[in-house]
């Protein structure tokens, strides 16, 4: 059987595609320098684009405040 990925190594290895374990270290700030609370964070993403953070498991206010236009797309379809 044939496959175009390697296990070993990407098969596109220009796009510098970047992915981190959980990092329990990271902390994640609003502008004002408050600290977001979620249960986990990790970044990835390619180096040709922007990266994303993605924290994992925050409250349902946190997602309002924070984040609206997501939660507006989610929760208003």
């Amino acid at each position: 059987m044939s496959s175009k990925w390697n296990w070993y190594r990407c098969p596109y290895p220009e796009d510098k595609f970047i992915t981190t374990p959980i990092i329990p270290e990271l902390k994640v700030l609003d502008v004002n320098g408050t600290e977001l609370q979620g249960y986990e964070a990790h970044f990835l993403g390619v180096e040709s684009e922007v990266f994303q953070l993605h924290l994992v498991d925050i409250s349902e206010d946190l997602m309002q405040s924070e984040f609206k236009h997501h939660f507006d797309a989610y929760y208003k379809k």
